[in-house]
């Protein structure tokens, strides 16, 4: 959608083609997020998250 939007600011997309892709990308669910965004949250192999909070030393 952004990009969308920066195009027709740019007025590199006419205003029917970009009203017709803005349509087309709320249609593919593109206006809430991005669709079918199913990723795992990365971690890291070399520091993984402890799951006692470290104590602070006297």
């Amino acid at each position: 959608m952004a990009l969308a939007y920066r195009l027709r600011d740019l007025d590199l997309l006419s205003e029917w083609r970009y009203t017709q892709t803005v349509k087309k990308l709320a249609q593919m669910g593109y206006r809430t997020g991005e669709p079918g965004f199913l990723l795992a949250r990365e971690s890291s192999p070399r520091w993984p998250r402890s799951s006692t909070p470290c104590a602070p030393r006297v």
